[in-house]
């Protein structure tokens, strides 16, 4: 038997409702695949990784899933809260994470009290195999 890339890519495009997801902005429908194309797939790993900032690994990884679409994308009218919008929607969408979000940069801070000192003393067994042992 051989396995036929192109039957199994179509059967999948149909269990998933098509080959493309699609979102607007500006009343102009957009459209991503739903299968994630291996050279754009390090760009959706800079995501879950924090190597760039947020915004650059967002605004590089959707320039990707675009293509040609991205030459006519406002990309500058964006927010990092419609590029987060746009990933999350499309990530659900998909049956798929992008990853746990990176820790925040900055400390909180210290509210904690010391420990209270510990006493000098030693504080004594009451194992009587420990008292045999002396």
């Amino acid at each position: 038997m051989t396995y036929d890339v192109d039957a199994e890519r179509a059967r999948r495009a149909e269990a998933a409702g098509g080959t493309h997801w699609s979102f607007t902005n500006g009343g102009i429908e957009y459209l991503l695949p739903r299968e994630v194309p291996l050279e754009i797939a390090s760009d959706l790993e800079a995501l879950t990784t924090g190597e760039e900032p947020a915004l650059f690994a967002m605004h590089k990884a959707l320039k990707g899933l675009l293509g040609e679409q991205a030459e006519q994308f406002p990309f500058q009218a964006l927010s990092l809260p419609d590029f987060q919008g746009i990933f999350e929607a499309y990530f659900t969408d998909m049956g798929t994470s992008p990853g746990e979000s990176q820790g925040s940069s900055t400390s909180s801070a210290r509210t904690a009290t010391p420990s209270k000192r510990t006493s000098k003393r030693a504080t004594a067994s009451r194992s009587r195999t420990s008292t045999k042992a002396r």
